[in-house]
């Protein structure tokens, strides 16, 4: 990473992603150590579903935070996701608390659209006023399948059916947006 110092100090950064990057925190935290002395911009990608103890290590390293929320799991089966939301929600209120630059986004996938209700109603208790949303996509079929593992394929939205979950999340004053592939 140091190498490439001259790109990070041009505007860049450095992002940690997933899996769960805060489940590193112990094994991260001298590396961002040394990123945040030599002035490197952290981001970390992740859900939030990690021990505090880990997110308190890093936290005062990291400018920003990509935040993926995992609500969808709690109304679509997946046997392989199981979560202990008050993990999420502790370290969720500490970013909002200390006013910690963040975004929120979340796959869509089909077999939760009719439970937009549920969703909205979610972003609404944890005080989500602005959302990216990603249509759900099987990229990582190949990776699974070379590795010899389980995937789990769900329903990938149309863009009439992001465009009317986009109108009803803005209905109750939340700000959308897509990203694409």
């Amino acid at each position: 990473l140091m190498r490439d110092i001259s790109l990070y100090r041009g505007g860049g950064g450095v992002t940690f992603s997933g899996g769960e990057p805060l489940f590193q925190a112990e094994a991260l935290e001298p590396l961002l150590n040394k990123l945040k002395k030599e002035n490197v911009h952290i981001c970390f990608e992740t859900t939030l579903y990690a021990p505090v103890e880990k997110y308190i290590l890093i936290r005062n390293y990291v400018d920003y935070w990509l935040v993926d929320l995992k609500f969808q799991y709690g109304y679509i089966q997946n046997n392989k996701y199981k979560t202990d939301k008050s993990l999420f929600e502790s370290n969720l209120m500490d970013i909002q608390k200390e006013e910690q630059n963040h975004c929120y986004r979340m796959v869509i996938m089909k077999e939760i659209l009719h439970k937009t209700d549920l969703i909205v109603a979610e972003l609404l208790k944890h005080h989500i006023d602005t959302i990216e949303l990603l249509p759900y996509h099987a990229l990582a079929e190949n990776k699974y399948n070379k590795l010899k593992m389980t995937f789990h394929r769900f329903g990938t939205p149309t863009n009439n059916d992001m465009e009317m979950l986009k109108e009803t999340i803005e209905s109750r004053g939340i700000e959308c947006s897509f990203l694409h592939l």
